[in-house]
């Protein structure tokens, strides 16, 4: 099997920090670098000299998922919002050439 990177790779720590976070929901005291160590041991996440790194970026992920506050945004004005420079881009193609001459001092 491969690997994975980018919007995945962040699914994929999200993920992670949200299950930690609901074990914490249950009761559980989860020590974040034990587990994820544990869980790199037994299931190859990351090579070994890797782990510090999934350590600090699930950290960062439960940080982010405790104190963040919004839970929708409209997918329309998102995709406007990606679709944008493009669209103005096109309609600065498709306009007419002016032939205005610049204006002289």
């Amino acid at each position: 099997m491969g690997t994975i990177r980018g919007f995945i790779l962040d699914s994929s720590l999200k993920k992670i920090a949200k299950n930690m976070i609901e074990m914490e929901k249950t009761g559980l005291v989860i020590d974040v670098n034990t587990t994820v160590k544990n869980w790199n041991e037994q299931h190859k996440l990351v090579k070994p000299e890797e782990v510090a790194n999934l350590q600090s970026d699930i950290s960062l992920f439960i940080e982010v998922e405790k104190k963040r506050k919004l839970r929708s945004m409209s997918a329309r004005g998102y995709s406007n919002y990606l679709a944008e420079p493009y669209v103005e881009k096109a309609k600065e193609l498709m306009a007419p050439p002016s032939f205005d001459k610049p204006q002289e001092d």
